[in-house]
């Protein structure tokens, strides 16, 4: 399933500097006491959505949206030492997150919701209400908005695919399954393939893993270097400032893992995020509210927000992308994002305007393309799926 946007994917459209890293640090609870595990059912705030209670779920179209508020609400809360602390204060600094976020999440569900529409894929509105909750009240925003991750033991998006039949992305499949593209080519080149139940082999997909809804699971390595591993759920265990962090124990069938508390990252053991003004090593490092490490001290004018403030390309500050900014001779400037508007995925380019993407055969933004038209990317597809077969491939429908 194309549901990838990781803090660190997103800074090759716009969010990451050179040099950001690429780890991928897993979810820390956010609402929970010290010591109590997290993943059964944590409370709602205000704006519940409804989850696994018996309640009606979200509606499919009201998915994105609250998808996105519950990412923009944890904001705020979440730190962590990685490159999503930049993407941080870019949303944080808009004047709607959720509306950012939601079309971040419309380009990347477009596939999904396209098969949903055909008859391919069903949703499941239940499996949908409790992963939003999963994200409003916890960190797994820290670890991006992909769905196969957060909430890969909620199949919110499932297919009709039997276990042996050719598949494309994972919601192909039936819930039992996950689509395996190893060495695949053409976009329906995969095959399900049967998920693992916790404590069996798995061969290094975390979707090769069958959860039970109270917590994601991953494929984890027997050790260094191991070309197979086992199947685990995650339990979360929460832990305060000075408390050891990480990993604590494991069985063959889950992990115990203490993730820091609110305004906490984990460095070891807990510690708080640097208050504006504190020393700092580099923009990684997690300044408390909106700053960020700029020369060695946590700034909170270290992004520019509108039109007009000053700004340095090299050592910061930095404009708001998704404000529509770029930084030219030394001031923020509001850039054109409609149709026809020069585009780039790179650091200094701002995203096309809602609706719109980057084509890159005209490096323009424009409409997503219908089915046949030359592509590079899924974005550029009104279906959400390239396929390729060369250096350029062909928007077609997300079926098999």
């Amino acid at each position: 399933m194309k549901l990838r946007v990781w803090w660190s994917a997103l800074g090759v459209l716009v969010l990451c500097p050179a040099g950001c890293g690429s780890s991928d640090p897993p979810p820390r609870p956010r609402d929970a006491s010290v010591g109590d595990a997290v993943n059964d059912g944590p409370a709602a705030r205000d704006g519940d959505v409804g989850g696994g209670d018996g309640g009606m779920g979200v509606p499919l179209e009201r998915f994105i949206d609250e998808y996105a508020r519950a990412i923009c609400s944890a904001l705020p809360d979440c730190y962590d030492p990685d490159d999503y602390m930049y993407a941080r204060v870019l949303l944080l600094g808009t004047e709607d997150c959720a509306r950012v976020v939601a079309g971040l999440l419309e380009r990347e569900l477009r596939d999904a919701l396209r098969s949903v529409e055909l008859g391919a894929a069903t949703y499941d509105p239940i499996a949908a209400a409790t992963c939003v909750e999963r994200v409003r009240t916890g960190c797994t925003v820290t670890t991006g908005i992909d769905l196969d991750d957060i909430c890969n033991d909620l199949p919110v998006f499932r297919g009709t695919r039997s276990v042996g039949q050719s598949c494309g992305a994972n919601f192909h499949c039936v819930p039992e399954a996950y689509c395996e593209r190893i060495e695949a080519t053409s976009y329906c080149g995969g095959v399900c393939r049967m998920r693992a139940a916790p404590g069996m082999p798995c061969t290094g997909s975390d979707a090769a893993c069958r959860g039970d809804g109270s917590g994601p699971v991953e494929c984890v390595e027997a050790d260094s270097g191991a070309t197979s591993g086992r199947c685990v759920v995650i339990r979360f265990v929460s832990a305060a400032e000075g408390e050891r962090c990480g990993d604590l124990s494991a069985s063959e069938t889950e992990v115990r893992r203490a993730f820091c508390a609110a305004g906490l990252y984990c460095d070891g053991v807990c510690r708080r995020a640097i208050s504006v003004g504190g020393a700092c090593s580099d923009i990684d490092v997690p300044c408390a509210g909106r700053a960020l490490c700029v020369q060695g001290t946590c700034r909170e004018d270290a992004v520019v927000h509108a039109p007009g403030g000053a700004c340095r390309e090299e050592t910061g500050p930095i404009c708001n992308p998704f404000a529509g900014l770029v930084c030219r001779s030394g001031r923020c400037e509001r850039v054109p994002r409609g149709e026809g508007a020069a585009c780039a995925s790179d650091d200094a380019a701002p995203l096309c305007a809602e609706g719109l993407v980057c084509i890159s055969s005209t490096s323009q933004c424009g409409r997503p393309m219908g089915m046949g038209a030359s592509c590079e990317g899924d974005e550029e597809c009104i279906s959400g799926v390239c396929d390729h077969d060369g250096a350029r491939g062909t928007c077609r429908e997300p079926t098999c």
